[in-house]
């Protein structure tokens, strides 16, 4: 069932496009072409404005590194669409892996070209609910989730990062302030978010110890 589910939400959109006329396709196409083009001008405007010399860079860097960080950049897509279909799954909702992917990149892309992160994030929760099946609050909470998962992600990264920093390179530590606040306000989210995670791990140990279950029945009130 929850294939069958699968095949047809991914293959709506290709039904869609098949049904159109000849007309509805050539502008489809024109407007994917033309987003492409504007896409192209505006970071060819944005990096000339700009004091960085792109090209030398690039001829200046290690082939094999760019490559591998491409890869890496590009993998991002592919597995956030697998973890957002994990979680779509888990609230009953069967999106296709096809088309999970396809919202995943355009939300990543009006996250880079529009001010505010949660514009992609909108864009999708407009999309996925066409696919909910009844289930649209599970879908948008999905997509709130999914949020919530990549920023934890992105402090352990961070954490990670900020350890390696105090442990190789301490002379730049100290040597930069700023270096050093943001790596003790990284170690902090790191610290919040282990606690918040053994609190929910631990739930039922908690609630049996008197204390935290008066103070659960006294914020119940």
């Amino acid at each position: 069932m929850n294939d069958a589910a699968d095949s047809h939400n991914a293959s709506a959109g290709r039904n869609a496009d098949a049904g159109a006329s000849p007309g509805r396709r050539a502008l489809g196409w024109t407007l994917r072409l033309g987003g492409i083009a504007l896409a192209v001008l505006l970071l060819y405007l944005t990096i000339s404005r700009t004091d960085a010399d792109l090209r030398s860079v690039l001829r200046s860097a290690s082939p094999w590194p760019l490559l591998i960080a491409f890869a890496l950049l590009g993998a991002t897509h592919f597995l956030g669409a697998y973890r957002w279909i994990t979680l779509l799954r888990v609230q009953g909702v069967y999106l296709g892996y096809p088309l999970s992917l396809k919202l995943t990149i355009v939300g990543h892309f009006f996250c880079s070209v529009i001010p505010g992160a949660a514009s992609g994030d909108l864009l999708k929760m407009g999309y996925v609910l066409k696919y909910s099946q009844g289930r649209g609050t599970e879908a948008v909470l999905s997509i709130i989730i999914d949020r919530i998962l990549g920023l934890a992600g992105l402090i352990v990264i961070g954490a990670a990062a900020g350890a390696y920093m105090l442990i190789w390179r301490h002379d730049l530590v100290l040597a930069q302030p700023l270096l050093a606040t943001t790596i003790a306000i990284i170690f902090a989210g790191a610290v919040g978010l282990a606690v918040l995670y053994a609190v929910l791990l631990l739930r039922a140990r908690l609630m049996r110890w008197r204390p935290c279950a008066a103070l659960a029945t006294w914020g119940s009130r």
